[in-house]
């Protein structure tokens, strides 16, 4: 009864928006430097845009001990907010990818 199961659209640039409507959640990954209170930095900086973080979990990093790279789900950002939140999650961490744009598919 409250089981949902996702998918993943595959396509060129722009037919899976016209399919789907305008892109309001993203994936992404990141990595912050090793140093007391970073996270919370990044973390902040979706807060600071008001973009909804849905999901958060850290999985560590092959040959480098102690650090880990944080896997993330973004709401919002229609407004400009998305890129000026990449734009300052880049300027702190140390790597950032964006694993997909998509538009929110509603709960039935």
């Amino acid at each position: 009864h409250r089981n949902f199961t996702r998918f993943l659209v595959v396509a060129r640039a722009g037919d899976a928006e016209e399919a789907r409507g305008p892109a309001t959640k993203a994936s992404i990954a990141f990595t912050v430097p090793h140093r007391p209170g970073s996270l919370h930095e990044a973390i902040g900086i979706f807060a600071a845009e008001t973009l909804d973080l849905t999901r958060l979990e850290s999985r560590p990093i092959p040959g480098r001990p102690w650090e880990y790279r944080f896997y993330a789900d973004v709401r919002g950002g229609a407004d400009g907010s998305w890129d000026r939140a990449m734009a300052r999650l880049r300027a702190l961490g140390d790597e950032v990818r964006i694993l997909g744009r998509y538009a929110e598919a509603k709960a039935p």
